[in-house]
């Protein structure tokens, strides 16, 4: 059903994009499950591990991403 104030199309590319944020949610939590868990020697299981995973510049991206994506998929859910 279609609002009066939304266009016929909008409701189709907001469909997209959350599809969108779906699937990279996905990729981004492979990445982390095989980060974490497998390339890891025995996993972060320490504070100091954890800090020295985080000193990589990337990773506090990738989370950031990762937050950015869920929000995302998450508004278009309930709207």
């Amino acid at each position: 059903m279609v609002s009066s104030t939304q266009k016929p199309q909008e409701g189709a590319w907001l469909w997209l994009l959350k599809i969108v944020a779906g699937l990279l949610i996905i990729v981004i939590m492979g990445i982390h499950f095989v980060v974490n868990h497998l390339v890891a020697p025995g996993g972060l299981l320490t504070y100091t591990d954890v800090l020295a995973y985080y000193q990589n510049p990337i990773i506090p991206i990738m989370e950031i991403l990762f937050l950015v994506f869920v929000v995302t998929h998450a508004l278009l859910g309930i709207r």
